[in-house]
């Protein structure tokens, strides 16, 4: 790469964009960058290179989104510094941090993955040594990338097959409508059932016919909108695949396997006991060891009462007598009688 420092004033009309540049500012951004010009002017330079197909013309490097404010701005002349690259992969990672630090897409991430692929198999970018120390196997391209964009392997492979298969579903993932699993659980389907339209549309088509045929017919008689009937579809497509949570109280497989080599006691009829009837039975045993009191009565006078007889002509009077309850009677009756 040979590199110009000097900062040469270039003509608006002269730069056009990269055609590898695949990240995208929002008009917020854009309107924001605008301002700033209007205010600051282009603080750092733009990075440019010769375009080959066009004579005194450039392709902006690094610099896009300051290329735009620019030109909302009314100005005709921003700052550059010309290089020069020899190769696309080389031009391509001088791309990539560029865009180092500003916040990213989905499909913006899925392609940078993809580029730093490509500039990796050149022995290109960032050295493979950096990722594995001396005298260990270096990682593969996909635990590099895991490392790079601090993610799951996992994850990276879903970014890749979508990327590789059907990019034109980012612009769901991005809009909020698709999930990256969602998405490539679609995928899946669609591999199971041999869709393979180009169109979005008629894909669409085809897995609201398989999944909800009814509210296909009622697209069809304009009663329902198909985007709207295919992400409803969608997002019962991304529970597909998933692994079931086990509750705490369920007991795992190696659990299930191991409770049935143990070998279970037989069960009996006698219930196990607790604290109550435990309570209960010391009880018991202290009432039966228990001596008998003055207060202690016989079972057979429990019935029995005691008064003193008021009967003067009586032999036993003012004597304390005990009788039984069914004489009471008797005795009251001679107690009238006298």
């Amino acid at each position: 790469m040979k590199t110009d420092k000097t900062t040469v004033m270039m003509m608006i009309g002269r730069l056009s964009p990269n055609p590898l540049n695949f990240y995208k500012s929002t008009d917020e951004d854009k309107l924001g960058m605008a301002e700033s010009v209007r205010e600051h002017g282009v603080v750092n330079p733009i990075i440019i290179k010769p375009d080959k197909d066009k004579l005194d013309n450039y392709i902006i490097i690094s610099g896009h989104l300051r290329h735009i404010g620019s030109v909302m701005a009314g100005l005709t002349e921003v700052p550059c510094i010309i290089e020069e690259y020899e190769t696309e992969e080389e031009e391509l990672n001088a791309l990539l941090i560029g865009n180092e630090y500003r916040t990213k897409t989905k499909f913006e991430i899925a392609s940078e993955m993809n580029a730093r692929k490509r500039i990796w198999a050149k022995g290109q970018g960032e050295r493979s040594d950096l990722y594995s120390p001396e005298g260990e196997r270096p990682l593969s391209t996909r635990a590099r990338l895991a490392l790079r964009f601090k993610m799951a392997e996992a994850q990276v492979g879903k970014y890749e097959h979508i990327f590789d298969t059907r990019p034109s579903l980012y612009k769901y993932i991005d809009s909020g409508n698709m999930s990256i699993d969602g998405a490539n659980n679609l995928l899946r389907f669609l591999d199971t059932q041999a869709i393979s339209e180009p169109n979005d549309v008629r894909m669409q088509e085809a897995v609201v016919e398989l999944r909800a045929p009814k509210q296909l017919e009622k697209v069809r008689q304009n009663k329902l909108v198909l985007e709207e009937v295919f992400f409803h579809v969608v997002k019962g497509l991304a529970n597909m695949n998933k692994p079931k949570t086990r509750q705490e109280s369920q007991p795992s497989n190696d659990e299930k396997e191991l409770a049935k080599k143990v070998v279970k006691p037989e069960k009996t009829n006698t219930p196990a006991p607790d604290e109550e009837s435990d309570e209960k039975d010391e009880d018991n045993k202290e009432s039966e060891e228990a001596p008998e009191t003055e207060n202690h009565k016989e079972p057979e006078e429990e019935d029995a009462r005691t008064f003193v007889c008021t009967t003067a002509r009586c032999e036993c009077y003012g004597m304390t007598l005990r009788i039984m309850e069914e004489e009471d009677e008797n005795i009251n009756e001679e107690d009238s009688q006298e």
